[in-house]
């Protein structure tokens, strides 16, 4: 009972625009909670509980609600300038759709954090919205970015101090391990995935998108 009406509560305050794309992002996450039981359940409700609420009610996502406005078909009618997501700053505001800011959170707590020991502390933005072809390749298809879509984050930095970027991190020993599960664990919450071995475009960062795909999440 108590599930259902968090996500009751979410879906009233998502708005019109994205509205599927939240659904299906909080009903995602909803289910992976119930699976895990009641004591389970409580036990990752208790620190997000603590947090205040910020938006569409979601503890520890701050930001402001903005309109991204564009030539052609750039844009978005319904945006916010995200500026920390799960207690985690943003080394900027970051502008994006509802549907991105609600993956995002979801990422970072049974991702990110996981992955790093609940050791991150600010996550470095490379590039949010951005009315430009993709990989800024001029002529190219529109970039997801292009419509408020997606974010580009290069490096992470952790409680001790420590910066890990994407490039070096992802090669070295010590924290491998650490990015290769925080880059997988992004195949769900987000449409599209790409990382260092995806291609020379993104071996320096990580693309996370909303885009949606019959087949489901790409991941690269």
């Amino acid at each position: 009972m108590r599930t259902a009406l968090v996500v009751a509560a979410l879906l009233a305050l998502a708005g019109c625009g994205d509205r599927m794309e939240v659904s299906r992002a909080v009903a995602d996450r909803t289910a992976s909670e119930e699976g895990a039981g009641l004591f389970g359940f409580m036990g990752r409700l208790t620190p997000a509980s603590a947090e205040p609420a910020g938006l569409m009610g979601i503890p520890g996502l701050v930001g402001t609600p903005t309109s991204v406005e564009g030539p052609g078909r750039c844009g978005a009618d319904e945006a916010f300038a995200v500026t920390s997501v799960a207690g985690v700053a943003l080394s900027r505001p970051a502008r994006m759709r509802p549907a991105v800011a609600v993956a995002l959170d979801r990422w970072v707590r049974d991702g990110l954090q996981p992955a790093f020991g609940g050791q991150v502390v600010e996550m470095r933005v490379a590039a949010d919205y951005a009315c430009r072809g993709r990989n800024n390749v001029k002529g190219a298809r529109l970039s997801e970015h292009g419509l408020a879509n997606a974010i580009d984050l290069s490096a992470f930095t952790l409680a001790d101090g420590r910066v890990v970027t994407v490039q070096d991190g992802w090669h070295v020993k010590e924290t491998a391990a650490a990015m290769r599960a925080a880059w997988k664990a992004a195949c769900g919450p987000f449409g599209t995935v790409l990382g260092p071995n995806a291609d020379v475009h993104h071996r320096d960062h990580f693309h996370f998108d909303a885009a949606s795909y019959r087949s489901g999440s790409y991941c690269r």
